[in-house]
């Protein structure tokens, strides 16, 4: 009887083990599955396959075109004129937009032509002979030639005989480089006598600055042509009023339009076909009446390199001392 219990105490006991073995192993089992396994090195194959993300694929960035206007105005008027342009080709292009550029000066617009720092310009006719040297190409001007020519203005008090007699006189002029208003009339008063040798000459700067020179006494004539000339008259009329024309030069072919060489030819035709319908919406009507103009043409580069150095032909044997200069200028 007693072994018989001892028998069952036993085998109770064995129970209790094996219970508790099982119940630590079951224990475990979670453990065991959430541990981390190492993963299978990758195959030859494997290895050169190509792996694919989920963020969506970048978007190609547009071209951006530089559009540089030369210092017709001072930079605030150029872009009241000329930005109105700018907005309706970005509204229209699909796959590319202009930024409208106002440099400061005739310098500056002039260096950055030679670095070729703008995609198109709109250029005196001398810089945009200028710049068939350094990777653009005409492809449209400006209408009306028999408006580009240039005006000698002085005070209404002022009434110079001859140009011969203009010795000791102060003259003032934009910039050196200012085709109808610099170089047109300066040429022009030489052929009537002028001797610039015994004249002051003065470089203000911008057509504005120069036209104001003579309002306010500080030169006794300016050089300039009639888009900024007419626009102060409107504008400034109590002004205008104190000045007059003295002299007018022969005309010239008008400003012209250069791109760089490696625009995409459908991007220069989108642009060249909003300029050429501007006359046929009262929107670009409106733009082209700002700019005193009947409308901008097509053109090439024959239209402007035969007649521009035949000017220059004639102005560097009148002012030979100048030639070198303009020389480093067009190949500088």
């Amino acid at each position: 009887m007693g072994h018989k219990h001892m028998t069952i105490r036993f085998a109770h006991k064995i129970a209790f083990f094996r219970l508790a073995a099982l119940s630590v192993g079951l224990a475990m089992l979670p453990l065991y599955l959430l541990w981390p396994v190492s993963p299978a090195p990758p195959t030859d194959a494997e290895i050169n396959l190509p792996t694919y993300g989920s963020a969506p694929p970048l978007r190609q960035e547009l071209p951006i075109y530089r559009f540089a206007v030369h210092p017709l105005h001072n930079p605030q008027r150029l872009f009241v004129n000329f930005q109105p342009i700018i907005d309706i080709i970005n509204r229209e292009a699909k796959d590319f937009s202009v930024r409208l550029i106002a440099a400061r000066d005739y310098q500056s617009f002039e260096k950055r032509i030679l670095m070729q720092e703008f995609d198109l310009i709109l250029g005196n006719p001398l810089q945009t002979v200028w710049s068939l040297g350094y990777g653009y190409r005409v492809v449209g001007k400006m209408g009306d030639d028999d408006r580009f020519y240039g005006i000698i203005i002085a005070r209404d008090d002022f009434v110079p005989t001859n140009a011969a007699a203009l010795v000791g006189y102060n003259m003032v002029f934009p910039a050196p480089t200012a085709l109808a208003a610099t170089l047109m009339p300066r040429l022009y008063l030489h052929e009537q006598g002028a001797d610039f040798s015994q004249i002051n000459i003065i470089y203000s700067g911008s057509q504005e600055s120069a036209i104001m020179n003579v309002y306010l006494g500080k030169a006794d004539l300016a050089g300039t042509w009639p888009m900024p000339w007419e626009l102060f008259l409107k504008e400034r009329p109590e002004l205008g009023r104190r000045l007059h024309v003295v002299w007018r030069t022969p005309p010239l072919v008008n400003n012209g339009i250069a791109i760089r060489t490696s625009m995409p030819e459908a991007h220069v035709q989108h642009i060249m076909n909003i300029l050429l319908g501007l006359p046929a919406s009262p929107e670009g009507r409106a733009i082209l009446q700002r700019l005193s103009i009947s409308g901008f043409k097509a053109s090439n580069n024959d239209d402007y390199v035969k007649p521009v150095r035949n000017f220059m032909e004639c102005y560097r044997k009148a002012f030979p001392n100048e030639e070198q200069y303009l020389d480093e200028r067009q190949q500088s």
